[in-house]
């Protein structure tokens, strides 16, 4: 960039950087993305000069990098300075704190030997049900945005082929996400009907099975709380000697906007066979035993462990 202010008017690079506390390397990487072009460039030398006026957008850069801001969300920022654009950053910052803290959590439980919180795990025969399936490898970060969007386009899908979706969804984890590594995520909606697949839509019949569940509140989907379900889930499933067939998943009974944190949304569920023979399918088909049976929006029926 150019301009016809005379270069003892302009800051150098090592005043600006001097001024702004912004490293000369910072300077030059803000130039050649655009966030920071300097007023003038020297034709012969290549010497950057900039702008008085320039010295606040500096400070801005350096304190929104401070904050940990990334450069492509800086520029955007730059851009149209909507401060609802740095709260919501912000917001999706604090939540990833809070997620973090809650893996801190489990991963001290683990190395203290600390007591675990009792879950209680129950058992279900959940009938076969035609289901409507979209697939991706995602990365731990991504799942809470992309299982909801997943399970939007797929009721859109529904509604559009004329079919009528039930009010239960469920994501299959059939490899592990992690931060580092994508894992393979299905996302199943129930439904009556008949649709029309498409490439990123399928239709397969989930086959009944009998589930060991967990049920938690809306708040305790996160870390620990939901690892510590899983924990729990699979543990009894092991300790009582049954067999894990399908892969474990989570089934989203409740509106998850209405519903406050107290409320119970989710179920962290394990398919298996039963050990034992006839005597142990009939335990977990026995309906209503415990009492108080699943939501009515859950196929199959519930026993105490």
């Amino acid at each position: 960039m150019t301009t016809t202010h005379p270069t003892s008017a302009l800051l150098t690079i090592g005043q600006l950087a001097e001024r702004s506390a912004l490293s000369l390397k910072a300077l030059r990487l803000y130039d050649e993305l655009g966030l920071l072009p300097p007023a003038r460039v020297d034709p012969a030398s290549g010497y950057r000069y900039y702008d008085t006026g320039q010295l606040d957008r500096a400070r801005l850069i350096g304190l929104l990098r401070q904050v940990r801001m990334p450069l492509a969300d800086i520029g955007a920022l730059l851009a149209d300075r909507d401060p609802e654009r740095l709260r919501a950053w912000w917001r999706g910052e604090a939540e990833d704190h809070r997620q973090r803290e809650g893996v801190v959590r489990y991963l001290l439980t683990e190395l203290d030997g600390a007591e675990r919180p009792a879950i209680p795990v129950l058992t279900r025969h959940v009938p076969d049900e035609k289901v409507a399936t979209t697939s991706a490898h995602v990365l731990q970060p991504d799942l809470p945005r992309y299982i909801p969007e997943a399970i939007g386009r797929l009721r859109a899908h529904l509604e559009a082929c004329g079919a009528t979706a039930r009010d239960i969804d469920w994501t299959v984890y059939h490899s592990s996400s992690t931060t580092d590594s994508a894992g393979l995520v299905e996302v199943c909606v129930p439904f009556s009907g008949t649709i029309q697949p498409t490439t990123e839509v399928t239709v397969r019949v989930e086959p009944a099975h009998h589930e060991a569940y967990a049920r938690i509140t809306k708040g305790e989907v996160r870390a620990p709380h939901i690892m510590f379900a899983f924990d729990a889930v699979a543990a009894w499933v092991a300790e009582h000697g049954h067999t894990r067939t399908l892969d474990p998943r989570e089934v989203y009974f409740a509106d998850w906007v209405a519903v406050d944190e107290s409320t119970p949304a989710v179920d962290i569920a394990f398919p298996f066979e039963p050990a034992g023979g006839d005597g142990a399918t009939a335990l977990a088909d026995r309906a209503d035993a415990a009492g108080a049976g699943p939501s009515a929006a859950l196929a199959g029926t519930e026993v105490a462990p």
